[in-house]
């Protein structure tokens, strides 16, 4: 009866703390990036806001999948342990992943969206990919958290980094990345559930490059556009204030040519009657 309590909290803890983690995580991420969203174009703010909001999405995206992992090693060595540490060096691996984006990214265009994302597809077929994902998988009941984390990043680095080329701060994104990483800690790596994927992924890509305006939220709204180039203290001013002006420009070159060609049009039109008239002056 005992055993079967120690069992139970050993196993039942670790799997509660890590589903609430990542429940609270999810909360937080979808308060904290409420309006951030911005596509390509998406700002990411200041150094230290990026790399605490990146920490929590990484525990909202990663945890889910986590469990395996936290089970086993709560079942050998109890809950505090073992668990504890090795989720928060787990962690620590994503978060320095995501200072490493931080310092590399740059608002850019649909075409680079759509190259980074065809590098994804191709990035699932190599070997580093392959022997990452089966390292990440083999060592879900052994190994500490910091290990754990390399090869996991080595196995999602690809679609890591296409979240943030399709927009950093979407949660839509975010929900279909992670989706696809929890599904690849738990498939076994073949052919016939990587091939399909790295396929998907370079159509997707070619498709973005070819007809960004198919794939939804991958450019900000207009609307969207304008309260930013207005508000001074949105993350993304400086970024959609160029968009705006071109675009206004735009639309008034049009105009200004529209007036001219009905003017020219106005102008020619009494000509005629005019001319006749003084032919007809001149019979007489």
């Amino acid at each position: 009866m005992i055993r079967n309590m120690r069992v139970a909290y050993r196993t039942g803890a670790p799997l509660a703390a890590t589903l609430g983690l990542a429940a609270l995580a999810w909360v937080i991420t979808v308060r904290q990036m409420h309006g951030m969203d911005m596509g390509v174009a998406t700002q990411l703010g200041s150094f230290a806001f990026f790399v605490a909001l990146w920490a929590v999405m990484m525990a909202a995206m990663m945890l889910p999948g986590l469990v395996p992992a936290v089970l086993s090693r709560g079942r050998r060595t109890g809950p505090v342990r073992a668990v504890v540490p090795f989720v928060a060096s787990y962690l620590a691996v994503w978060t320095l992943l995501g200072a490493l984006l931080y310092a590399l990214y740059r608002p850019h265009g649909t075409t680079t969206a759509g190259l980074v994302v065809i590098a994804a597809g191709l990035y699932e077929l190599t070997r580093l990919k392959q022997h990452c994902r089966r390292c990440c998988r083999a060592r879900t009941r052994s190994g500490g958290g910091f290990e754990f984390g390399v090869y996991c990043v080595g196995s999602s680095i690809g679609l890591m980094v296409m979240l943030v080329a399709l927009g950093v701060m979407s949660i839509p994104w975010m929900v279909a990345i992670a989706g696809l990483v929890f599904a690849q800690k738990l498939l076994p790596a073949k052919p016939a559930v990587d091939v399909p994927l790295a396929l998907v992924l370079v159509a997707f890509g070619i498709l973005i490059v070819a007809a960004p305006g198919s794939v939804p939220g991958l450019m900000p709204p207009m609307a969207t556009i304008g309260e930013h180039a207005t508000d001074g203290n949105d993350v993304g001013a400086q970024h959609a204030a160029p968009l705006l002006t071109q675009t206004h420009a735009t639309r008034r070159t049009g105009n200004d040519q529209t007036k001219d060609r009905i003017t020219r049009r106005m102008d020619d039109c009494p000509q005629a009657p005019a001319r006749q008239r003084k032919r007809g002056d001149a019979s007489t």
